[in-house]
Formats: C-alpha cells, sequence, structure tokens
C-alpha cells in the first residue's frame, strides 16, 4: 500500500477553502486567464475533498469533518445560486 502526505493533503484542501472564501477581485487574480473561475474553484475543492475522504475515510475524527465538508458545500452551493439569480436579473 503506497503511503499518502497527509499533510500536503490537507493543506490543500486547506488552499482550496481559503481560495473559496476570498473575494472575487482575489479569486480573478489566483487563476489563469483560459478557465471558467467558478469551475476551477469548484473542481479543485471537489478534488481535494474526495482526495480526504478517499484516504482518512477510516478515521475517527472524519465524520465531523465531513459534517464541516458538507456546510463548505452548502454555503458555496448558496452563493453560487444568488450570484447566477443576480445575473439573471441583471
Amino acid at each position: 500500500m503506497q503511503s499518502v502526505d497527509r499533510l500536503a493533503i490537507f493543506e490543500r484542501l486547506k488552499h482550496s477553502v481559503q481560495l473559496l472564501a476570498c473575494p472575487p477581485e482575489i479569486q480573478l487574480k489566483m487563476l489563469p486567464r483560459f478557465v471558467g473561475k467558478a469551475d476551477e474553484l469548484a473542481l479543485d475543492f471537489d478534488l481535494w475533498r474526495e482526495v480526504v475522504l478517499n484516504n482518512f475515510r477510516s478515521e475517527p475524527a472524519i465524520d465531523g469533518f465531513t459534517q464541516v465538508l458538507h456546510r463548505v458545500i452548502g454555503v458555496v452551493g448558496s452563493q453560487l445560486s444568488r450570484q447566477n439569480t443576480l445575473s439573471l436579473t441583471n
């Protein structure tokens, strides 16, 4: 079985959450021009969320962590819905 770098994985997940929490001006600067910014932010977060869950699912503390991740997904989803509603009405 291959070992994983736990610290590096959680750092990448942390960075993806921090970028989601940044103001749009910062988010736009951090991503290349040729990508769909919202898609890239969501995909990066989802990738690292899956990596954490797949590698550490059997650990006792992961249940609480999973609940936190679901809250993050809910907040991001509501923000995206609100932005889509605003862009459709303007």
